[in-house]
């Protein structure tokens, strides 16, 4: 996972390194349900409904940080460094999306 430190007034801060074509950077379930502050059945509520995309991978289900930073309005930086200040396993997945 690539990523670079970069210093904002007295905070340490990470941005994201541009992930080649087709790749997503994600959490898993319980990641997703920390992030979005939200239990189980909400955050299936919300990949059923379709405003959540969910991946599986060896039986983990990986959700987009791109789409947890649409619901909660943010960008996907700033969910990434709340993924990794709350210690969150963050996932690098290929999608093979529309061309």
């Amino acid at each position: 996972m690539g990523q670079t430190a970069i210093t904002e007034g007295s905070q340490d801060l990470y941005q994201i390194m541009p992930l080649p074509p087709g790749m997503l950077m994600c959490v898993n379930a319980a990641g997703a349900m920390s992030l979005l502050n939200r239990k189980r059945s909400s955050l299936w509520n919300y990949i059923r409904s379709g405003r959540l995309r969910s991946f599986e991978i060896a039986g983990n289900i990986a959700i987009p940080l791109v789409d947890i930073a649409a619901m909660l309005g943010v960008t996907e930086t700033q969910v990434y460094n709340a993924a990794i200040t709350y210690r969150l396993l963050l996932w690098q997945v290929h999608w093979k999306g529309e061309d």
